[in-house]
């Protein structure tokens, strides 16, 4: 595992731990989308297709139900179309 795949994990780990005991906050599980697409572009440019793949879904999840909860939000619209 490079050392950029193992920032991203330990960001990921703490971004979940803290949304897990704040779901109603929009900013962690916003930071949680973007680092899981950040990944997903991590892995993907080392060919690991199948864990980019998780990544990316994962993301588009969050955001979505994000975006649900939250649809006069324009940057939650725009970040979705974009992922």
């Amino acid at each position: 595992m490079s050392e950029a795949e193992s920032a991203y994990r330990r960001s990921l780990a703490i971004s979940e731990s803290l949304w897990k005991a704040n779901p109603e906050s929009i900013h962690i599980g916003d930071v949680l989308a973007r680092s899981l697409n950040n990944l997903g572009i991590l892995l993907d440019r080392t060919s690991r297709l199948s864990d980019a793949e998780l990544a990316f879904r994962l993301s588009i999840a969050i955001s979505d139900s994000l975006w649900e909860v939250n649809p006069d939000n324009i940057d939650f619209g725009n970040d979705l179309a974009l992922r």
